[in-house]
């Protein structure tokens, strides 16, 4: 009688376990993409694939509503997306592939939010010091760094100014007044400079600028450092940047670790990068390329071994 009895319960037990089991819920994450172009489909991929291997019960569930209703955690990518969440009061946010200085503007028109409405972030750009680390490693003879700029530009001249300086290099600076001046500016700024840096403001290296701005700076045999693999590939010399595959993974780890913890990581940079050279346009230059191995090495050790 008393084994009979020891193993009713133990099957009620297993029994009630099971159904814990069985009502325990999914941790529901919502991903929202600001379109349907490759960038987007390749950070969907690589964030899909990376949490599925990382045992953690989430659910990834893309949608185009942004209601925020059941999901424990909005996943914004792209500038666009996030600009939709941003309604959201109630719903934890995490944005992903958005440019820091686009970010920093739309969070400081927002009403102060209310508790539960965790808002963190992964920017596109690259942190400061590592697009520098980049630009006096793979070209420690070109110190005089050229830069456009206008008057709304996502750049702080006074800390880029210093970063530069603290490499033993020279920031010289164009203001852009508008953008029928734009060669004018540049006939200013490209005989000063050894190096012409590109940044993310649409008003100056725009669709409609950034041949005209590319054939004029090789015209002056000043390489153009780009934002990204595309404008290596339109004729800048190189570039540092992270895909979005890279990103896929880092937005994926943040995922896990907030559904775990509920604690979010704040705002970030990308913790993986690519460096991309263009040979031909370095040739064309007579300038001799750095092997892209070196390179890391050398960001790994400014950076105290990250990246």
């Amino acid at each position: 009688m008393h084994k009979i009895l020891l193993s009713l319960i133990a099957v009620i037990g297993l029994a009630v376990s099971l159904a814990s089991g069985a009502m325990a819920k999914d941790f529901q994450v919502h991903l929202l993409l600001s379109d349907e172009s490759e960038p987007y489909r390749k950070f969907a991929a690589s964030f899909r694939n990376t949490l599925n291997g990382s045992g953690n019960r989430i659910e990834v569930v893309e949608t185009q509503l942004v209601t925020g209703e059941n999901a424990d955690l909005l996943v914004a990518v792209g500038m666009k997306a996030t600009e939709l969440a941003s309604a959201l009061k109630h719903t934890p946010i995490l944005s992903v592939m958005v440019p820091e200085a686009s970010y920093r503007n739309l969070m400081a028109g927002q009403p102060r939010l209310p508790r539960g409405s965790e808002r963190s972030v992964i920017f596109l750009d690259q942190p400061l010091q590592r697009q520098l680390d980049f630009i006096f490693s793979a070209f420690p003879n070109h110190r005089r760094i050229g830069l456009l700029h206008g008057t709304e530009s996502p750049v702080d001249l006074q800390a880029l100014r210093k970063e530069i300086e603290q490499r033993k290099g020279i920031l010289i600076a164009q203001n852009v007044e508008t953008e029928r001046t734009l060669y004018e500016s540049m006939e200013q700024l490209l005989p000063q400079s050894d190096l012409l840096l590109s940044i993310p403001d649409r008003s100056i290296y725009g669709n409609r600028n950034i041949r005209n701005i590319l054939l004029t700076s090789y015209r002056y045999r000043v390489p153009l450092i780009g934002l990204s693999e595309s404008y290596v590939q339109a004729g800048a010399i190189g570039a540092i940047y992270s895909t979005p595959e890279q990103l896929g993974r880092q937005a994926a780890s943040s995922v896990s670790g907030y559904s775990s913890t509920r604690n979010m990581p704040g705002m970030e940079y990308p913790d993986e990068y690519q460096i991309t050279f263009n040979q031909q346009v370095a040739r064309s230059l007579n300038i001799d390329l750095p092997d892209i191995g070196e390179v890391r090495r050398h960001l790994k050790r400014r950076s105290g071994g990250a990246g």
